[in-house]
C-alpha cells in the first residue's frame, strides 16, 4: 500500500494536492472543525488520529503479550478446539468491543495466517507501542503449529533483536527428551522466556490431560533445564478457560510451588486479573519473583470503564505496583485502542487509588523493562532512528489494520 510522503501531501506547482482519507484526518486531528469533513469521517476522527501524543517520550510502552496467529483453518488439527478458540477471539465480540466499527476486520480478513511483519507494524506503526512481548503457543494438538509459531517468534527476535523479546512455546507434556532438545533449539535462537500451557488434548484418546506449576516430577526439571540454559521467564496461560472443578489445573494456587524453588526465575501469570482475584493477589504478595501479566483485563479500559476501575482498585491497593504488567492482546484487540484508552484514564473522583503517570509508566512499560534487564534510556537510543520511527515521525500513526483492511488484500 502506498504511502503519500509529507513532502507530496503538501502539494505544490507541479503536483495538485490529493485529498484522502489520510489527509483528511490530519486536518481534522491539526485543528480543523469537524464541519468541514463528512460525520463518518468526523466519527472516525474522534476515534482514530494520526498525530503522535505530545506526551509520547514520556511513556516507554512495551506490549507484554503480542500474538502472530495462525487461525487459518488449514492449520486445525482439531477443528472443534481450535474452532472455538477462533470463535472465543473473534465471533463472540471481543475483537469488535475492543476496536470501534470503522477499524473492525472481517472473519476472513482475521482468521488467517498472520505474518510477523504484520504484526510488528500494527504495533511500532499504528500504535505509541515501542517494545513487544511475542508469545509462541504450544498448543500442538489443537493447531499443527501451535497457534503461533516458534519459527515466527525466532524470526522476529533475529531480525528486531532492539525491538522484541519473545517467549518461545514449549509443551510440557511431550516426551522431557523432546522438550529439552527444543529448550536447546530456541535458547540458541535467542528466546528470552518459554509460554507454558497446563493442560493439551490427548490426541489417542480425545480426552483433557493436565499438569501442575508445583509438579516437582514433571514440571521442575523442565523449569530447572530452561534456567539451565539462561532462560529465567516462566510464563503459563491461566484463568481463560476456567469452567469450574473441571478446570482445576486453570487456578493459580500452584505458582507458589514453582516460585518458592526456583528464586533465582520470574513466574508470570498470563491472564492475571480475569478470575480468581483473591487467589491470584496473595501468590502475588506472597512471592517477589510472581508478575501478573494482565493480557485481557487491560483491554477492559477500552469498553468496561467500571470493571477497569475494579481491577485496578483490587490488584494496585493489595500488590507490589512493579510487578503488574501491561499486555493488549494483539493481534485480536488493535494495541492503539488500548494503550490510548489506558493513557487516557483517569480515576473517578473517590478512587481509593491512583492511578498517575507514574503508575501508568511503571505498569506500561518500566515493570516489563526491570524485570527484564532494559535500559529504557539505552533502549530508546537505539530504535530513535531505526525504520519505524523515521516512518512515524515523516507521516503520523497509520490508521489501524490498514494493510488488513485495504481493499483486496482478503476476500470479505
Amino acid at each position: 500500500m502506498k504511502k503519500t510522503s509529507s513532502s507530496e501531501a503538501q502539494g505544490g506547482n507541479e503536483t495538485p494536492r490529493k485529498w484522502t482519507r489520510r489527509s483528511v484526518l490530519q486536518q481534522a486531528a491539526a485543528g480543523m472543525t469537524y464541519a468541514a469533513v463528512s460525520p463518518s469521517l468526523a466519527a472516525a476522527a474522534r476515534q482514530w488520529s494520526p498525530v503522535l501524543r505530545p506526551d509520547r517520550h514520556d511513556y516507554f510502552i512495551i506490549d507484554g503479550v503480542v500474538h502472530c496467529y495462525n487461525h487459518d483453518p488449514v492449520n486445525y488439527r482439531d477443528p472443534v478446539l481450535a474452532g472455538k478458540a477462533g470463535e472465543g477471539g473473534y465471533a463472540y465480540g471481543v475483537h469488535a468491543a475492543v476496536n470501534p466499527a470503522p477499524y473492525q476486520l472481517t472473519a476472513a480478513q482475521w482468521a488467517r495466517d498472520w505474518q510477523p511483519e504484520e504484526v510488528v507494524e500494527q504495533a511500532f506503526l499504528e500504535s505509541d507501542t515501542a517494545m513487544i512481548c511475542m508469545h509462541s503457543v504450544p498448543l500442538f494438538t489443537s493447531y499443527f503449529d501451535g497457534l503461533v509459531s516458534n519459527p515466527k517468534g525466532a524470526y522476529l527476535k533475529s531480525r528486531y533483536p532492539d525491538r522484541v523479546v519473545w517467549y518461545a512455546g514449549i509443551d510440557i507434556m511431550d516426551d522431557p527428551v523432546e522438550v529439552f532438545r527444543l529448550i536447546d533449539q530456541v535458547a540458541q535462537q535467542g528466546a528470552d522466556g518459554i509460554k507454558l500451557y497446563p493442560y493439551r488434548v490427548n490426541l489417542d484418546t480425545a480426552r483433557p490431560e493436565w499438569w501442575y506449576m508445583d509438579d516437582e516430577v514433571r514440571a521442575f526439571p523442565i523449569f530447572e533445564y530452561a534456567i539451565s540454559k539462561g532462560i529465567k521467564h516462566i510464563a503459563t496461560h491461566k484463568l481463560i478457560g476456567y469452567e469450574g472443578e473441571r478446570t482445576p489445573y486453570m487456578k493459580t494456587r500452584d505458582f507458589a510451588g514453582a516460585a518458592k524453588a526456583f528464586p533465582e526465575a520470574w513466574f508470570h501469570i498470563v491472564h492475571a486479573g480475569w478470575l480468581f482475584g483473591d487467589e491470584t493477589i496473595e501468590i502475588l504478595k506472597r512471592f517477589d519473583n510472581v508478575t501478573a501479566v494482565m493480557e485481557g483485563p487491560m483491554f477492559w479500559a477500552a469498553f468496561d470503564v467500571p470493571k477497569f476501575t475494579q481491577l485496578l482498585s483490587n490488584y494496585l491497593n493489595e500488590v507490589d505496583l512493579n510487578r503488574i504488567i501491561y499486555a493488549s492482546a494483539a493481534a485480536n484487540q488493535h494495541p492503539y485502542f488500548v494503550t490510548r484508552a489506558i493513557l487516557d484514564y483517569e480515576p473517578p473522583a473517590g478512587a481509593d487509588f491512583q492511578f498517575g503517570k507514574h503508575e501508568k509508566r511503571r505498569i506500561m512499560g518500566e515493570n516489563f523493562a526491570e524485570i527484564h534487564g532494559i535500559d529504557i534510556k539505552a533502549q530508546r537510543e537505539k530504535i530513535a532512528g531505526d525504520k519505524f520511527e523515521v516512518i512515524k515521525a515523516r507521516d503520523g500513526m497509520r490508521e489501524p489494520f490498514s494493510e488488513q483492511r485495504a481493499p483486496g488484500a482478503w476476500q470479505t
